[in-house]
């Protein structure tokens, strides 16, 4: 964002030393080339600088009862709409309830198994940032990326062979 800011001002003065007379059209138009400009280096230095990925947001994902009343088998479903594949899965709210979600199966998407974890997992959504002790993330624009989902689920629960009689 800085980046933008340094270029307006360096495409004003640009304009203004150019031509001490010159008019306001002139003058937005030279503070608007440097305002691109600016963009354009705030871009550069968003893509070239170190970054590390941190967990934004974790949801927690809910278990399931089945109707012979076993409960605890964590649920999460494949599927497909049209021709995209989905992972389909079950996430708590802060109030108890329950939300249906999906998130687009491809590349992005990695599924752990914890042994650590019973009955219940969380989704985790990883984004990929600027490096905080650079001093040039200041210049950067548009560092956050999204990196991929984790969902993190109990041993057990994927399934790596199933067979249909």
């Amino acid at each position: 964002m800085l980046s933008i800011i340094i270029g307006s001002i360096l495409g004003l003065l640009v304009s203004y030393f150019t031509n001490c007379r010159s008019c306001l059209a002139e003058k937005v138009f030279f503070m608007c080339i440097g305002a691109i400009y600016g963009a354009c280096i705030g871009v550069y230095v968003a893509n070239n600088l170190e970054h590390q990925e941190v967990e934004l947001r974790r949801t927690p994902l809910a278990a399931m009862r089945n109707a012979t009343g076993l409960s605890g088998q964590f649920v999460l479903g494949s599927g497909s709409i049209e021709t995209s594949s989905v992972y389909r899965y079950l996430q708590q709210e802060s109030d108890g309830g329950v939300t249906p979600a999906e998130v687009k199966a491809d590349g992005r998407v990695r599924i752990y198994e914890d042994g650590s974890l019973q009955e219940t997992g969380y989704l985790s959504e990883i984004y990929s940032l600027p490096c905080s002790n650079s001093p040039w993330k200041w210049f950067a624009l548009g560092g956050r990326r999204f990196a991929r989902y984790e969902f993190h689920v109990p041993k057990g629960t994927v399934v790596h062979q199933f067979k249909i009689d």
